[in-house]
Formats: structure tokens, sequence, C-alpha cells
């Protein structure tokens, strides 16, 4: 009954609301009783659609309405997902590197202050281990994570050089790897061109600096799936061609 008065009370309230501007008052028992019973008859007739509609589909219009709405929000959502793989997916969670220990043989510069290896322009995955990933900062040389990225160890310290511009692993000799050292990514300016190219033939436990180089300021390498000595490079140069790991070009 409650409910029935409140709709009754509301629908007269909007439809005497809807009088027009300067009308004058009737007096009573004139013009505004039949409006009453006029507004009276529409409430009841909203009130009896109402209960109808209660007893076909055992929920109000009300509640019929806000689940039609929810219906929608999530088949948005899906269409979005489905033009969009990583919407709503998790959240991007930091893996570092975000500090530095001491060089393997102590003679690193990174012995006491924390610090991060700064922007990241190369990123390398071991073909066949995914969990060991190699990565190039624009100032902090090359950096290895056995654990996906749990803990990080830097690799290049006491080769003399920082700044990376790209890394790639052989896919036939997983063990080769290369970087080459200068960044093509950074402002005129930035960082100094790099000595050259970088080649580890133990997965990158050391490091030395290959007979020549392509340039220094390194964009991407390639490695050839299936010679691990045949290079392609692109840097300031252009695009270098290595049958030899990097001895010639």
């Amino acid at each position: 009954m409650l409910v029935k008065r409140t709709v009754l009370v509301v629908a007269m309230s909007l439809l005497a609301s809807s009088r027009p501007a300067g009308a004058e008052e009737a007096p009573p028992g004139g013009r505004d009783e039949g409006f009453a019973d006029e507004f009276r008859e529409r409430a009841e007739r909203a009130w009896k659609r109402e209960q109808d509609f209660q007893k076909r589909f055992g929920v109000s219009q009300n509640e019929m309405f806000r689940r039609a709405m929810a219906v929608g929000a999530k088949e948005r959502e899906k269409e979005r997902a489905r033009r969009d793989p990583l919407a709503g997916g998790p959240a991007w969670v930091s893996l570092g590197p975000t500090y530095a220990p001491p060089s393997p043989t102590g003679a690193g510069i990174r012995t006491e202050a924390p610090s991060d290896s700064g922007l990241v322009n190369a990123i390398a995955i071991h073909p066949t281990d995914p969990r060991t990933i190699f990565v190039g900062p624009a100032g902090g040389g090359v950096w290895r994570t056995k654990d996906g990225g749990s803990t990080w160890v830097p690799l290049t310290d006491d080769v003399g050089t920082t700044a990376i511009g790209a890394i790639t692993i052989a896919p036939s000799d997983p063990k080769r790897v290369y970087a080459g050292c200068g960044s093509g990514r950074q402002s005129l300016g930035a960082n100094p061109p790099g000595p050259g190219l970088l080649a580890s033939a133990d997965g990158g436990d050391t490091w030395k600096l290959t007979a020549s180089s392509p340039g220094g300021e390194f964009w991407f390498l390639w490695v050839s799936p299936t010679d691990a000595k045949t290079i392609l490079a692109g840097t300031e140069k252009g695009l270098s061609r290595s049958t030899n790991g990097g001895d010639t070009w």
C-alpha cells in the first residue's frame, strides 16, 4: 500500500505542476477537482500496469531497467576486451632492474648507493628459457635476470661503456649474445657514440668488443635463425651485415 500511495502522490504532483503558467486557481468543486479525478485515474492505471508487470516478470519495472543496464555494461566491457585484449587485464608490475649490486669482479662502479637501470632501450628473451631476459638501458650497461625479473645482475660494468642501443640472442646458439654500445634513441649529445659491438659466447657471463663495428649508435640488431655469426645491424650509418660474428662488416 505504501508503494501504491507513493505512486499516486508522485503522479498527482507531476500532473498538478503541469498547469499552464498564469492559469487561475479554480474555485473548490470546479475544474481542479476534475483534474484530480483524471490524475487519480492515470495513477491507478500506472499502478495496475506495474502490478501486471510484476506478476508477469517477478520484478518491478525499475528493477528490470537496472538489470538491463547492468547487462548492457557487461556487454560493452566484453566488446571493449574483444577489440583490445589488454583492456581490463592485470595491472603492470615493475620488474626492475631497481638495484645495482657490486660488479662480479669487484671493479664495477656500483658498489654502494642503490640505483636503477635507467631508460630501457632493448630487451632480448632467451629463445628456450623465457625466465632468462637481457635488457639494455640507455645508460646502464647490459643486465640479465634468470628468474623472470625477480633479481637482476649488471654484466658489463667492467667493459667501460654503459649506453646500450640494441640486444639480440642467436636463436641457433642462445649462449651467443650481442649488444650494440651507443644508443641511437637518445637526444643529440645526451650520450656519446659507443665503441662498437659487444659479443658474449657464454650467455652473458663475459663480454668483449668485436674486431670492428658498423657504427656507434645502434637502433637494432638481428641474428640469423640458422647461423649465429650472421648479424644485421641498424646504426647511424645505415644497415650493415656481418657473416663472421662482427669481425668484419
